[in-house]
């Protein structure tokens, strides 16, 4: 990812970021810390390609966001994982359906649909949650575990 003196201005007028240059390598963990609208969000809304910069360039996975079709961009953004502060997940939701929620920028809408009534792709999710050790906990409503 990188970002080329970036800025980004606010519909109302206000300087959220001010020329960032950064380059990240893939598998590189940086930390982004700062007071209060210092401009982290709208940092991390830039590199998830969900706001465009007012001025400069930002990269995302050696692809200029802004010059792709849309169904291009959202496919882009489907790879880009950017987890809210306070998720919101509903409380009686089971954890299967939480995880599957995070394909339904790739899925077409009938097996989106289909995956409310019968959860689609059980497996994958089981992987993704063994290393965290909650495999055994699939099912279980998000609001009993901690």
């Amino acid at each position: 990812m990188i970002f080329d003196g970036a800025s980004l201005v606010h519909s109302n007028g206000h300087q959220a970021l001010h020329k960032v240059s950064l380059a990240l390598t893939p598998g590189e963990r940086v930390a982004v810390i700062g007071p209060s609208g210092a401009g982290k969000t709208s940092l991390l809304r830039l590199a998830h390609a969900s706001l465009q910069p007012t001025t400069g360039g930002v990269r995302v996975l050696n692809e200029n966001p802004w010059r792709l079709r849309a169904a291009t961009l959202r496919h882009l953004r489907s790879r880009i994982g950017l987890v809210h502060q306070a998720a919101p997940i509903p409380s009686q939701l089971r954890m299967v359906t939480a995880v599957l929620a995070g394909r339904l920028g790739v899925w077409p809408l009938w097996r989106a649909l289909a995956s409310l009534a019968w959860p689609s792709d059980i497996g994958g999710v089981r992987d993704v949650l063994e290393p965290l050790g909650l495999a055994d906990r699939l099912f279980e409503r998000c609001d009993r575990l901690s």
